[in-house]
């Protein structure tokens, strides 16, 4: 078995990063913040947004890395009430991953003055909403579709 790494996002992480992004875009296009497939361009873009933001101590952003390959990411925009994005390629799923990235996510933004986080998850993704709700999340209200769940730091 290989060693599992977390650690911050990095540009170096961007072909990796993008083959999760689309990953995941592919399996289920409401778990990403896009409309439509992302292109290498906004991909790129993203990746740079989100490299600026930790420079900044505006986000925290770790990545999952088995093998050289990002297999998973966190990331926590940092305010009062932050908010979560957690994604995990589907065949490194129910291993552990997603808690290792999230406590040491959360951990990190209580560190940097986040007092509670918001998961927004579509009321269909049953396992994202067991995922969270399994640790330590509370359904807090509903926007349409989109679940709210927090928990407090």
């Amino acid at each position: 078995m290989s060693a599992l790494a977390i650690r911050e996002l990095s540009s170096a992480d961007f072909e990796s990063f993008s083959k999760l992004v689309l990953e995941i875009y592919s399996e289920n296009p409401k778990a990403t913040k896009f409309s439509s497939e992302p292109t290498m361009e906004e991909l790129k873009a993203l990746l740079e947004k989100k490299v600026a933001l930790l420079k900044r101590k505006k986000i925290v952003d770790y990545v999952a890395v088995e093998n050289g390959k990002v297999i998973g990411e966190c990331d926590i925009y940092i305010g009062e009430k932050s908010t979560i994005g957690l994604i995990v390629a589907k065949g490194a799923r129910r291993k552990g991953i997603g808690k290792a990235l999230l406590e040491k996510s959360l951990e990190r933004a209580k560190e940097l003055g986040s007092r509670s986080v918001i998961a927004e998850v579509h009321e269909g993704n049953k396992q994202a909403l067991d995922f969270f709700r399994s640790n330590g999340f509370v359904d807090v209200g509903k926007e349409n579709d989109v679940l709210l769940l927090e928990r407090a730091l």
